[in-house]
């Protein structure tokens, strides 16, 4: 079994932890990665950007539901809830 790489990012003073291979697919296809904070200036969403334009969220494209350790920046594979 082959053990997934995580690519670890630095946005707004939160680590967002990516999957290297989501992370390289993004950057190849010309699209950014930025978080968003809610009004405590907590890690709310992480979204995905191009030209400064929203795209959408990183969770609505990985088909994300949750997190299991409720951290919206943890995409480690066996912190994410998806359904089937």
């Amino acid at each position: 079994m082959a053990s997934i790489k995580y690519t670890k990012l630095n946005r707004r003073g939160y680590e967002v932890v990516l999957p290297t291979a989501v992370y390289n697919e993004i950057k190849d296809n010309g699209y950014n990665v930025s978080l968003v904070l809610n009004s405590k200036k907590e890690a709310s969403t992480v979204q995905i950007t191009k030209n400064n334009k929203y795209c959408g969220t990183l969770k609505e494209a990985m088909g994300v539901n949750g997190f299991k350790n409720g951290n919206p920046c943890d995409f480690r594979k066996s912190n994410l809830i998806c359904e089937d």
